[in-house]
């Protein structure tokens, strides 16, 4: 947080957080919808229609799961590519002609 040069990303360790976070909430959300779904149908004697709408919550909330991950990985794939970019350009610029990229 007090690296005024930039020197060091704050994004790739946020994101981490970031994805636990949302994730939580995307598993209390669907559990809110299968609350709901079981509380709306109670008594009425349609179990197939429960069902399906309970597995559709399931599927949309690990849809939605799917393309959090995705998302989240993108952008750290973004940052890395700067951080090794920079180290490519810090080799090159101390006049090696192979730098090693970790």
């Amino acid at each position: 947080m007090f690296d005024h040069r930039f020197d060091r990303f704050v994004t790739p360790s946020a994101i981490k957080i970031v994805y636990v976070v949302v994730l939580v909430l995307l598993g209390l959300l669907g559990l809110s919808f299968t609350v709901g779904v079981i509380m709306d149908f109670q008594g009425e004697g349609q179990p197939f229609l429960v069902l399906g709408l309970i597995a559709g919550v399931a599927a949309a909330v690990a849809l939605l799961g799917f393309m959090l991950r995705l998302w989240c990985e993108s952008v750290i794939v973004r940052f890395e590519v700067a951080e090794t970019l920079k180290e490519v350009r810090d080799a090159l610029q101390q006049g090696s002609e192979d730098p090693e990229i970790a």
